[in-house]
């Protein structure tokens, strides 16, 4: 039994991340779990301070642990830190917490972010980013008197010394621009430069959120970062949601990113293999983000396109035909025969509803 044997090897030591984020979830899922499994498992995250560890193994290889057995284990975990907080598992308790949406009570976080503030130091990058990202995305009356600032200080200070990894810079950039948190420009830079040079070695939900929070720093550094953030991004796509393939070809046009002709035709093919998945907006968006860039795509990618926003005329609104329209005439493309015929019938479409009398 799976199960069993999983659990004879907890006290043994630390098992591989990968194999105990599939476990973790293989268990939640089955709904097999009993109190001495939760205390157990409960045990090992708390030695080991790895939920958080476990939670973004689960994120890169595409498997979910259940919300409730989350509440219980992060509920668990809290009682169990409590009882002897140091940086490490505060740090991995708030950000598993964060990470997962679970919301643990204010009085608790409060004792226990003022114990950390209390405790940290610059031995290690990874407390410190932990930390950082929980309190962006924890309810703020709990951590009002917490220095956020000082805590950004010291992890600039210990990345200065041992270069924190892709996913803990991610992290960081992310609380940055939640919280509004200023640094010197040179010490974002060189945060924006350790995120590039890791960023294979990123977790593909990450990538996103620190592009984002990159654009938010200054545009420019997005634009430096782009095509090694792109590549990366394409060399998991696979992985991908359709609303993330989306949203990385439109800030990749924001930030003046031309991606080669064979990778934008990579990251339609994504998108078109699964069209019921695809909302209007997300192909008039697409579509926008085509024109900006100024990628070459093949005529007959286009006409996809086009019959997937023709398959969804009742669902589209005015703003949305007029936009879509509008994005194809930005292109290099020349429709042809049905599909023609299928854009004459947007435009009729489009026209009868501007018409209509409005109530």
């Amino acid at each position: 039994d799976a199960m069993a044997l999983f659990y004879r090897k907890l006290p043994d030591g630390h098992v591989p991340a990968t194999y105990a984020a599939y476990m973790f979830a293989f268990i939640s899922n089955s709904r097999q779990g009993t109190a001495e499994g939760m205390e157990a498992l409960t045990h090992y995250v708390h030695r080991h301070k790895c939920l958080g560890d476990i939670l973004d193994t689960c994120e890169r290889i595409n498997c979910r642990i259940g919300d409730r057995f989350l509440m219980d284990l992060c509920t668990n975990y809290l009682s169990a830190v409590q009882t002897s907080p140091c940086q490490f598992s505060i740090a991995d308790l708030f950000y598993s917490a964060a990470k997962s949406g679970i919301r643990l009570e204010a009085y608790r976080v409060g004792d226990l972010c003022d114990h950390f503030s209390k405790v940290y130091d610059e031995s290690s990058t990874e407390p410190l980013a932990k930390m950082l990202y929980a309190v962006a995305h924890f309810d703020i009356s709990a951590v009002e008197d917490f220095p956020t600032k000082d805590l950004l200080a010291s992890f600039l200070a210990c990345s200065a010394k041992r270069r924190a990894s892709a996913n803990e810079i991610a992290s960081v950039l992310c609380a940055m621009d939640a919280m509004a948190l200023a640094c010197k420009y040179h010490d974002a830079e060189d945060l924006v430069v350790g995120f590039a040079e890791q960023v294979d070695d990123c977790n593909l939900q990450n990538i996103l959120p620190a592009l984002r929070a990159i654009r938010g720093v200054d545009p420019k550094l997005a634009f430096h970062v782009a095509e090694r953030s792109f590549n990366a991004f394409d060399r998991r796509l696979r992985l991908a949601s359709a609303k993330e393939v989306t949203e990385m070809l439109c800030l990749m046009a924001e930030v003046g990113y031309r991606p080669k002709k064979h990778q934008a035709e990579k990251f339609l093919d994504k998108l078109l293999a699964n069209p019921d998945l695809m909302a209007s907006s997300d192909l008039v968006n697409m579509m926008r983000a085509l024109g900006k860039m100024g990628t070459d795509v093949n005529g007959t990618t286009i006409d996809r396109v086009v019959y997937c926003f023709g398959s969804k005329l009742e669902e589209a609104e005015t703003q949305e035909l007029a936009a879509f329209l509008h994005a194809l005439s930005q292109l290099r493309y020349t429709p042809r025969g049905s599909t023609l015929e299928l854009l004459a019938q947007i435009d009729k479409v489009l026209v009868s509803l501007q018409q209509e009398p409005v109530e």
